[in-house]
């Protein structure tokens, strides 16, 4: 169903798709899309730093249907617990800058210590320019809010591969 808007001078159509009665029985799955799933990532883990619950749950569901393993983290304190447990198999952070608890600035600084190799993609719906002024040096990407799951995974793919 597609409904009509019109303003003064100007008109537009979005497509609405509303749910029936019988929608509400049905379970939806994502399946990824080809190429998408891989058994494993080159021993490496991704710990997702974000303090929006559903977010966090959800883009992690996702990355491990992509063959990926994921450890979360719900604040700043939480994702340094994880970076300075012994034998941290971490390789991928995906940290968004605003974060409750210690700062993305603190997370950031303390990965890069303990494994200068990690690879830091920051996350934020404000833009670049915040994540860049709140990290004291580049992450290695950026991604903004919201986005496509497949547009993550070959971030990381990337990083993981380069």
């Amino acid at each position: 169903m597609s409904i009509p808007v019109v303003g003064i001078g100007t008109s537009a159509v979005f497509p609405v798709r509303l749910r029936s009665v019988d929608d509400a029985d049905r379970t939806v799955t994502t399946i990824p899309a080809a190429g998408e799933m891989s058994s494993s990532v080159s021993g490496g883990t991704v710990l997702v730093v974000e303090d929006e619950e559903t977010l966090r749950s959800s883009v992690s569901k996702l990355l491990e249907l992509r063959g990926f393993s994921v450890m979360t983290a719900s604040d700043g304190c939480a994702a340094l617990d994880a970076l300075r447990a012994p034998q941290c198999p971490i390789r991928v952070i995906l940290l968004d800058v605003n974060l409750p608890g210690a700062s993305s600035r603190v997370v950031f600084e303390e990965a890069r210590r303990l494994n200068p190799d990690i690879k830091v993609i920051a996350t934020s719906g404000y833009g670049e320019r915040v994540a860049a002024a709140s990290l004291p040096g580049a992450a290695d990407r950026f991604i903004q809010k919201p986005y496509k799951i497949g547009d993550l995974v070959q971030m990381i793919r990337d990083l993981l591969s380069g």
